[in-house]
């Protein structure tokens, strides 16, 4: 009878370790595997048919030349390739992670990038978008390019105020897809017709919890709408990554990291 009462003691908190273990092993998932999510998303039809890769918020991770999520990129073979800021933290010092990324990313489609705050916060931040530009890929700072018939415009920190809509359309005198760091944009882009936009810089939330949503947050004023995945209002489809890094504490909860593979389908 003792051993059966001394087993029966042992149940409950054997049980909980096993569960705290599930958990933390669920953790490391969501952090160190990033999921290879492919996203439709509906167009008018002179967009239809273009493949994106989108790559958000690396906070200085890179992606391995021969690894699971290269490898997808290279067999999707996109027509573009958009890396919506924060590729570094603010505290990175080590940069050949992301631009060892960047420079594969490079021989693969033309690759565009826009700063986020994190780029510039960092005391060398300048450094690194030079050394972007050196790598291959094309630094949009409030600036526009056409990519086969898409006018293409990346705006720079919307957070420093530091981002011109107006300047980054003038080039072409339109604007196709938007690449934004912060989804924040949207109060600014209202009325100006561009169908696209893709953001990252929530992390879609990072911690999620059911009924509660995301826990972490790095902008109030950015709607529960506009954290994650696909939106539209009508005018305008907002695309927000969820991003490859963490901010705050190195964990992510029912929000797993991603890369995007993004197609164009006719409306």
């Amino acid at each position: 009878m003792k051993k059966m009462s001394l087993k029966k003691g042992l149940k409950a908190p054997v049980l909980g370790v096993f569960f705290a273990l599930l958990i933390l092993l669920y953790i490391v998932l969501e952090v160190n595997v990033p999921a290879i999510k492919e996203v439709p998303i509906a167009v008018s039809a002179d967009m239809a048919g273009t493949k994106i890769v989108q790559i958000s918020d690396g906070h200085g991770r890179g992606i391995k030349e021969n690894g699971r999520l290269m490898r997808a990129i290279r067999s999707f073979s996109p027509d573009m390739i958009v890396l919506t800021g924060d590729m570094i933290d603010e505290s990175t010092t080590n940069f050949s992670p992301p631009l060892s990324a960047i420079k594969t990313l490079s021989s693969i489609a033309p690759t565009f990038f826009i700063p986020g705050n994190h780029e510039r916060a960092n005391p060398k931040g300048d450094d690194f978008i030079n050394l972007v530009r050196k790598n291959g890929a094309s630094v949009m700072l409030n600036e526009s390019e056409m990519v086969g018939d898409i006018a293409l415009c990346g705006i720079d920190d919307i957070s420093l105020k530091l981002d011109d809509v107006f300047q980054a359309m003038s080039g072409y005198g339109k604007c196709d897809i938007l690449l934004s760091h912060s989804p924040a944009i949207y109060k600014s882009i209202e009325g100006l017709g561009i169908p696209l936009v893709f953001a990252g810089h929530t992390h879609g939330g990072q911690v999620r919890l059911p009924i509660l949503g995301e826990l972490i947050l790095p902008d109030k004023d950015i709607p529960d709408y506009l954290v994650k995945g696909v939106y539209s209002n009508g005018e305008t489809v907002f695309h927000i990554s969820t991003g490859l890094g963490t901010s705050v504490a190195p964990i992510r909860f029912m929000c797993r990291a991603e890369i995007n593979l993004i197609t164009l389908v006719s409306e």
